[in-house]
């Protein structure tokens, strides 16, 4: 089971008895590093899965941990007893891998947006192998506008992964043709894009033919600034979710917005713990590629070779002293730094975008010296570690 967890792009750690459990997981606790979930085996020696549970629940520094409890003996009335003791999933023995993956996405896609002042921590209704089977839908089409090369890659894979259908944009002028040409269940729209950035795109397709006025269009930015949201649905975008996308908040925004149950949502966290040393942090890329080895390479070189481009826009842009590009470029190598996990690099060339939106660019030849060497450390580390 560690190996099938693994693949699905989980972090797990195994032990053989529930007090060793609950001794790791009050460890992990301590540590400000709380399991999102824990698989439980209900027949166990000494302290069984019930035993384990009440253990679990009756801290509330437990309370957003899920617990998916396992049984080779099935009986009526388990999985009303197993909820109301808190646990989120009640599945018998053999579970297929589709079964745990599902099981594992319906608990784990959004737990923070459940509702936890009637029960803490754990949904009202328990998920069994017989609710996976009636939930089973449709796919989604989805139309991503997005401009960076990387983020488009990334977005576009998190979504297949999650069963749906997906085509991308590379503007919002692309974005308005592809709607003209094909029908799509809703649309992600980055803000800034060359051509027609994200607010003009949205405007347009609210004037076209009725039926797009109730099209979901959910703004992607990187700004997430008190007040975006407000400025997007100002705008005509119906939500709004900050960049870099994390796999659990876009599938989110599917569920809620597409009208359709997600199939297979990606499973990952949504924190990043690393070295600060380090030029990339390994954890964010690997949640984003679910541990897929041939798209962390296709990712890495993506991105190592638009990122190259983009800086010899930037280089010229500096010695000309062109402010508009100088910020456009800038804008494009954060977001994409972002995506793969280089926060030095990142921050650094948020600096830059920074001087070049407030047309002050004294001192942007030497601090587009520290971008390129923290480029250069990126790479170094992606040869050493990558793909």
């Amino acid at each position: 089971m560690n190996k099938t967890l693994v693949s699905f792009g989980c972090f797990p750690e195994e032990v053989e008895s529930g007090k060793e459990a609950l001794a790791l997981l009050n460890l992990r606790t301590a540590e400000s590093r709380p399991f999102d979930a824990i698989l439980l085996d209900h027949q166990m020696p000494e302290m069984d899965g019930e035993d384990v549970v009440r253990a679990v629940r009756s801290h509330s520094d437990n309370d957003n941990t899920r617990i998916l409890i396992l049984t080779s003996v099935g009986e009526r009335g388990d999985a009303r007893r197993f909820k109301d003791l808190g646990c989120a999933a009640y599945l018998t023995k053999p579970v297929r891998q589709s079964q745990l993956l599902d099981a594992l996405a319906e608990t784990l896609v959004d737990p923070d947006s459940e509702d936890t002042s009637e029960q803490k921590g754990h949904k009202t209704v328990i998920i069994t192998r017989h609710s996976l089977g009636e939930d089973a839908a449709g796919k989604a089409r989805l139309l991503v506008a997005e401009d960076n090369l990387v983020n488009q890659k990334v977005a576009m894979r998190i979504l297949e992964k999650g069963g749906h259908e997906v085509d991308v944009a590379n503007n919002g002028i692309e974005a308005l043709a592809a709607l003209k040409n094909s029908s799509y269940d809703m649309v992600f729209m980055d803000i800034q894009m060359p051509k027609m950035d994200g607010y003009e795109a949205t405007a347009a397709i609210r004037k076209m033919a009725p039926e797009y006025s109730e099209l979901p269009v959910i703004a992607m930015t990187a700004h997430a600034m008190k007040g975006d949201r407000e400025k997007c649905i100002a705008a005509g975008m119906d939500d709004y979710i900050s960049k870099p996308v994390k796999p659990k908040g876009l599938m989110e925004m599917v569920q809620r917005w597409a009208g359709k149950k997600v199939i297979r949502p990606f499973i990952g966290v949504d924190h990043y713990p690393s070295d600060p040393d380090l030029p990339v942090n390994p954890r964010r890329l690997r949640d984003l590629t679910g541990g897929d080895k041939d798209f962390e390479r296709e990712i890495i070189d993506l991105f190592l070779k638009d990122t190259s481009r983009h800086l010899d826009q930037l280089e010229t842009a500096v010695k000309e002293a062109d402010a508009p590009s100088v910020e456009a470029s800038a804008h494009a190598i954060r977001g994409a730094a972002a995506n793969m996990g280089a926060e030095k690099f990142r921050k650094l060339a948020q600096g830059l975008e920074l001087k070049g939106k407030n047309s002050a660019l004294h001192g942007a030849d030497e601090d587009f010296g520290h971008l390129k060497s923290a480029f250069e450390a990126v790479k170094r580390f992606f040869e050493k570690n990558g793909g």
